[in-house]
């Protein structure tokens, strides 16, 4: 009994890993069957997270993120209830639930796999290498949209030739705390706590040259203020001089009083 419900959920799993592959490439990838679904999944949602440039949402847009955004694809299981109630009749009731609990797993882990690839929140799962494998193989998949048509599982991809596990450059707009991995195969190169410290310390110190950088900015402004003062006032009283002699003097002063300002500033 228990074997059978086993053999029912793996038969649901392959065949979910098809049937994603198909409407991800068929129905969201094309207008041949619905243009609300190519306009949702290629117009919005592959314009808005485009690899190498805003791939991952914000951590602060993280709450007003649809989980099904993308899809409609919670409602197939309703949808395949027919199946489910034909292997009853035919195959038993262990084999029906162990598609129907199949069938629900994969869909389930469909919504919130893609959720979480594309909103980072720096849970513990999402630095695992599984994970990052993951956010990789679909990041791959929205520089190359006919490529890595899977999300949960690549079985369909391997089988029709779609898969691809190719380096690519990393993410650079990142949350700080998502590892700069650069493709499906990297994340296995490298520890992911020493990958994780060294994505940190890279933002850490991006962060604090830009802060530097922002002081300098304004140090040196509060320093020209002076001295624009002063060559602004000499210059008005340059223009104010009624006489060519009068001019020449004022010149002159405003000349030493530009050379003072700019000494002791240096």
């Amino acid at each position: 009994m228990i074997v059978h419900a086993i053999l029912g959920l793996l038969a649901a799993l392959v065949y979910g890993s098809f049937l994603e592959w198909f409407i991800h490439k068929e129905v969201m990838h094309t207008k041949r069957f619905s243009n609300l679904a190519f306009e949702r999944h290629v117009v919005d949602h592959h314009a808005t997270r485009r690899a190498l440039k805003n791939f991952y949402i914000p951590p602060r847009e993280n709450k007003t993120y649809d989980v099904g955004e993308t899809s409609v694809v919670p409602i197939l299981w309703a949808v395949h209830a027919p199946l489910y109630a034909l292997m009853w009749w035919t195959l038993g009731m262990p084999v029906a639930l162990g598609v129907a609990l199949g069938c629900m797993i994969y869909i389930a882990g469909y919504e919130v796999l893609h959720f979480f690839i594309h909103a980072p929140k720096n849970y513990r799962f999402q630095r695992t290498r599984v994970f990052r494998f993951y956010c990789e193989y679909h990041r791959v998949h929205h520089l190359k949209p006919r490529l890595n048509y899977n999300i949960v599982l690549p079985l369909a991809d391997i089988v029709l030739k779609t898969i691809s596990l190719e380096r690519m450059k990393p993410e650079l707009n990142a949350p700080f705390f998502v590892p700069l991995d650069t493709g499906p195969t990297s994340v296995f190169d490298d520890p992911a706590p020493q990958h994780i410290e060294q994505a940190q310390g890279e933002h850490a110190q991006g962060e604090h040259a830009q802060g530097e950088h922002a002081q300098g900015e304004h140090a040196q402004g509060e320093l020209e203020k002076p001295r624009k003062i002063k060559i602004k006032r000499a210059g008005t009283r340059l223009q104010s001089a009624n006489t060519p002699r009068e001019a020449e003097a004022t010149a002159r002063e405003a000349e030493a009083t530009a050379r003072k300002t700019v000494e002791s500033n240096v």
